[in-house]
């Protein structure tokens, strides 16, 4: 077999699978090293994990975008073959999609979204968070940031998974009052020894084609002064873009009233809790026009501005 590529695939019993692709004499050539792909069964049809790849199920792929693109092209230079040999496996029980990993990559937690034929016309997004020792950004320091890549579908605004998420604490230079502990639960204790990877954060929000985050001045105020992190980048509000839908003439924009409003879990007031759940709520369609959140966001981004607007 010429070989092309090795993905590595999480497997369900937290084993790590080696899936091989490549042409042979016979046409499109798989392998994988899961027990199914190592049995008799496997060696004549497809596991999962090649089915997923083949159907461009990779969407949680931690993988440059160089690599990402090549990979994607290859499939589209072979696509004869590659129905061929689809044709010619005999389908495997329905399972749930594993996230998919490239060799070739870092190792990173990935989502893989629901099966798709094609990845076209997508996009990625980021949210952020930080926790803080206070309000004021002049004399207050950022002690927790989280910060989640999302693959969204440009034509119709659905959110289809995160595929990479990073979060860390950091202690900071001054004490952390009891007041900020009260709310968010972090201590100078939990915080001791701990530092941000602001050059991770920076590559994160770098591969992004937009920002988002809930009440987005307060982290422009905190993350307007590190070096290179948003300066330039679309960064938009999800408190007040989206037309919340809600009981009552002014129904509440706090993020934990939004999250138990829609019945999304929220770890509140913690980084990686509000990232997760500012997502969640984003892919959630809106009873007025039946688009997901989402959509209200990509239009005000088409519009090019920044946009943190003043409470009523």
């Amino acid at each position: 077999m010429k070989h092309i590529f090795d993905v590595t695939v999480v497997g369900s019993s937290k084993a790590l699978y080696q899936v091989r692709i490549g042409l042979g004499e016979g046409g499109l050539v798989m392998t994988c090293t899961c027990p199914f792909g190592l049995s008799g069964r496997g060696k004549r049809s497809l596991c999962k994990h090649r089915r997923s790849l083949l159907e461009r199920d990779f969407i949680g792929l931690s993988v440059d975008g160089v690599e990402s693109r090549r990979l994607d092209a290859w499939l589209d230079g072979h696509s004869a073959q590659v129905q061929a040999f689809l044709g010619a496996a005999a389908p495997t029980a329905t399972a749930v999609p594993t996230p998919i990993r490239c060799a070739t990559a870092p190792v990173r937690t990935v989502k893989v979204a629901p099966r798709r034929s094609a990845m076209r016309n997508l996009g990625v997004a980021a949210c952020i968070d930080i926790e803080t020792t206070g309000l004021a950004a002049q004399r207050d320091a950022v002690i927790e940031v989280a910060v989640g890549l999302f693959t969204y579908d440009r034509s119709s605004a659905e959110i289809l998974g995160i595929h990479e998420i990073y979060s860390s604490l950091e202690e900071p230079s001054i004490p952390i009052p009891s007041e900020a502990s009260a709310v968010n639960s972090i201590s100078n204790d939990l915080c001791a020894g701990k530092a941000i990877d602001w050059d991770n954060v920076r590559r994160m929000i770098t591969r992004a084609d937009l920002l988002v985050a809930h009440n987005a001045e307060f982290e422009r105020r905190f993350l307007s002064p590190i070096p290179g992190l948003i300066d330039g980048k679309l960064l938009l509000c999800t408190q007040h873009i989206p037309n919340w839908a809600g009981a009552g003439k002014k129904p509440s924009r706090r993020l934990e009233d939004l999250s138990s409003r829609y019945g999304v879990a929220h770890l509140a007031h913690r980084a990686f809790g509000d990232v997760i759940a500012t997502i969640s709520l984003l892919r959630l369609k809106s009873p007025t026009t039946g688009a997901p959140y989402f959509r209200e966001i990509l239009e005000r981004a088409g519009q090019g501005s920044l946009l943190f607007p003043k409470r009523n």
